[in-house]
C-alpha cells in the first residue's frame, strides 16, 4: 500500500460549529490524502463529531483524542503519527479549497518522482466576516512559480507578504529528523513553525494556487485585539523564541536570512506596540534589551525599521502612535 502524499492535521478544541466546514472539503479525494483530526480535550461535541466523520471516511480521516495540550501540542501529536510524505496544518475554523487541494495532491505526487521537495508554498486567502471583499496573499513577485528552486533564487517580500503557517506544507521526515516541536499551551506558536522549519529547507516549490481559506474577524479568535492584549505574555514569549532561534546569517543563504528578519521585524513591532497599549508597557524596554543582548546586529537592524521605531516612542503620545502602528500592522498582515 502506498503512503499518502499529504497529511493534513486539524487541531480541534471546542469547534463543533466549524468542524463540518473544515472536514467536508477533505473527503473523497483519494488515497493520497490523510486527515488527522486531533481532539485536544474538547468539552463540547467536537470529539463525537470528529468520530462520526472518521467512521464515514475510514480511508481518509483518523481521530486522535488527547488531554488538552493546546494548539502546539495538537500539531505535535499529529506530526508524530502522520503517514503522509508532507505535513500541513489546517485550523478547524478555517478550510482548504477543495479544487486547489486536489491539484496540490497531484502536484506533490508528481514531484516525488523527480526527487521531491522540502517545502511547498501556496497562497492563502483572508476571509473577513467584517469586510465585503477577501484578500489573497500570493508570492509571484518573490518566488519562482511552477518549478523547484532554492533560497538563493528568492526575491524580496513586500510589506504584507508573510510565509505564515497557512502557506506551508513541509516534508514530514525532515521535520521529525530535526526534532521539530511547537510550544504547548501557547498561543501564536505558528510563528515558531516558520522560524524552525524554513532554515531546514533546501528544495522549495511555489504553487500559485489559493489553497488556504483563513477566516478572520470573530471577536473570540486568538488574533482579535482583545485576546492579543489578554495573552500578551504568550505573544512576548513567542517573539523572544523566534528571535533566539534565528540562524547565524553566515550559515544560511542571504535571501533566507532576509526573509526571517522580515518576519521577525513585524512580529517584534507588533509585540512592542501591544506592550505600549497594555498595562505591561514596562516590559517593552526589557524585550528590546533581551534582543540587544542576544543578537546585537539584528537589534540594530530591526530598530532602524520604521514599524519598530513607531512602536517604541515614549510617553502618552508614544502610546497613541503605538496604537495606530498596531492597527496598521494588523491591516497589513491581515489580522482581524
Amino acid at each position: 500500500m502506498v503512503d499518502p502524499v499529504l497529511t493534513v492535521a486539524v487541531p480541534c478544541f471546542n469547534v463543533a460549529g466549524f468542524l463540518p466546514t473544515a472536514l467536508s472539503g477533505l473527503t473523497d479525494l483519494g488515497p493520497d490524502l490523510e486527515v488527522l483530526v486531533v481532539d485536544d480535550g474538547s468539552t463540547d461535541t467536537t470529539a463525537s463529531l470528529a468520530d462520526q466523520y472518521a467512521a464515514r471516511h475510514p480511508g481518509t480521516i483518523r481521530v486522535i483524542h488527547q488531554p488538552n495540550r493546546g494548539h502546539g501540542g495538537a500539531v505535535n501529536a499529529a506530526l508524530d503519527q502522520a503517514a503522509g510524505t508532507y505535513f500541513k496544518v489546517l485550523d478547524a475554523d478555517d478550510s482548504l479549497d477543495r479544487t486547489a487541494l486536489a491539484g496540490v495532491l497531484v502536484l506533490l505526487r508528481h514531484l516525488q518522482t523527480s526527487g521531491g521537495i522540502d517545502l511547498l508554498i501556496s497562497n492563502y486567502v483572508f476571509e473577513s466576516v467584517k469586510r465585503r471583499s477577501n484578500r489573497t496573499v500570493r508570492f509571484t513577485n518573490a518566488l519562482p512559480d511552477g518549478r523547484v528552486f532554492s533560497w538563493s533564487e528568492v526575491g524580496r517580500f513586500k510589506a504584507g507578504q508573510f510565509l505564515m503557517m497557512h502557506a506551508l506544507a513541509g516534508r514530514s521526515d525532515l521535520l521529525r529528523q530535526a526534532g521539530f516541536r511547537l510550544p504547548e499551551k501557547t498561543y501564536y506558536a505558528d510563528h515558531m513553525f516558520v522560524a524552525q522549519v524554513l532554515p531546514l529547507t533546501r528544495r522549495l516549490y511555489y504553487s500559485d494556487t489559493d489553497l488556504y481559506r483563513y477566516r478572520i474577524g470573530h471577536s473570540w479568535q486568538s488574533v482579535s485585539h482583545s485576546h492579543m492584549i489578554q495573552r500578551l505574555d504568550q505573544q512576548l514569549e513567542i517573539a523572544r523564541q523566534v528571535v533566539d532561534c534565528l540562524p547565524d546569517p553566515e550559515a544560511v543563504s542571504r535571501p533566507l536570512y532576509n526573509y526571517l528578519v522580515h518576519h521577525a521585524d513585524i512580529l517584534c513591532a507588533l509585540t512592542s506596540a501591544l506592550l505600549s497599549e497594555s498595562d505591561l508597557t514596562g516590559l517593552r524596554p526589557a524585550f528590546w534589551e533581551h534582543l540587544a543582548g542576544t543578537n546585537p546586529a539584528l537589534y540594530r537592524r530591526l530598530r532602524r525599521r520604521l514599524a519598530s521605531r513607531l512602536s517604541n516612542l515614549p510617553g502618552k503620545a508614544g502610546r497613541r502612535v503605538a496604537g495606530i502602528t498596531h492597527r496598521q500592522i494588523r491591516r497589513t498582515v491581515g489580522f482581524s
